[in-house]
């Protein structure tokens, strides 16, 4: 960084007269004095621009965090949004489809399959429900009634199905 400095030299003899010589003769009694004040001034100009500095970089820092702050409060909302209209469609509350979420991914089943495996599950139920032989045979051997199952949350109706599949004989 550059630095301009002024020099002012002013000398001034025994016999100066009128105000710029007892200007002259105030400073050339002083001493060091305004030695010491052009030392503060630079000092304090070195600890203003210190200061500057500090103040931008923390302004970018800001900035940086506001951005990363601003983009993930975007992309929670959106996913949050998401969860909520998938756990309407499912009929289930976006609260017991993240925890399924969250127990599905343990065992390596992605929300997406699991979504869709959900899907698969009330479509099959409301067709059992709706007079189809074939299905609701399908959930007669597991021991279960589709126009039961229509009646309890999906959560409830996945762990139902399970138990029915654990029962079933290979025979």
């Amino acid at each position: 960084m550059a630095r301009d400095e002024i020099k002012i030299v002013i000398t001034a003899d025994d016999e100066a007269s009128g105000p710029l010589g007892a200007v002259a003769q105030a400073l050339a009694t002083t001493g060091g004095g305004f030695s010491r004040l052009q030392q503060g001034v630079t000092a304090a100009s070195t600890a203003f621009l210190a200061a500057r500095a500090a103040v931008q970089q923390a302004r970018e820092i800001f900035e940086v965090l506001y951005n990363v702050l601003v983009r993930d409060t975007i992309q929670f909302a959106a996913f949050a949004e998401q969860l909520t209209l998938t756990a309407e469609r499912l009929g289930t509350t976006a609260t017991h489809l993240r925890v399924m979420q969250f127990e599905a991914g343990m065992v390596g089943v992605s929300a997406e399959e699991l979504a869709q495996s959900l899907t698969f599950l009330n479509r099959n139920i409301a067709a059992a429900a709706a007079g189809s032989e074939q299905t609701a045979g399908a959930f007669a051997a597991l021991g279960l009634r589709a126009e039961a199952l229509r009646s309890i949350p999906v959560d409830r109706q996945l762990a139902l199905v399970a138990r029915g599949f654990a029962n079933v004989s290979d025979a």
